[in-house]
């Protein structure tokens, strides 16, 4: 007989389901989500779902964590736009996607542009 805590759960198995908000989802041209880090493939320190290409992480499981956020809001993951997190002042508009690991230095994006995901 197996036992819930006996159990094993692979991570592939497990995605990322990201929060929502009322007032965004009544905006029908926006899809949004507030990620925790379950469903991603990452481990040790950065266990779970650690999309910050800038971390020490394995670039690999980032780049795969990174698509599993993306697939959860429907877009493609060269489609995710997302900076370099500072915890400072700057803000960037965002026209086109930059390569994962070259953004800005930011805390914050904002678009105008369909298809575009924006992560901080």
């Amino acid at each position: 007989m197996l036992r819930p805590s006996s159990l094993a759960i692979s991570a592939d198995a497990v995605r990322p389901r990201p929060l929502t908000h009322g007032l965004l989802e009544a905006m029908p041209r926006i899809r949004h989500g507030f990620f925790t880090r379950e469903g991603g493939v990452s481990s040790g320190i950065y266990k779970s779902l650690n999309t910050g290409t800038g971390s020490r992480d394995d670039r690999a499981l980032v780049f795969k964590n990174r698509a599993r956020a993306a697939a959860a809001l429907g877009v493609p993951a060269a489609r995710l736009a997302t900076p370099y997190q500072v915890h400072g002042t700057n803000a960037v508009i965002v026209d086109n996607v930059w390569p994962p690991g070259e953004g800005p230095k930011a805390d914050a994006v904002v678009t105008d542009r369909r298809g575009i995901a924006l992560g901080i």
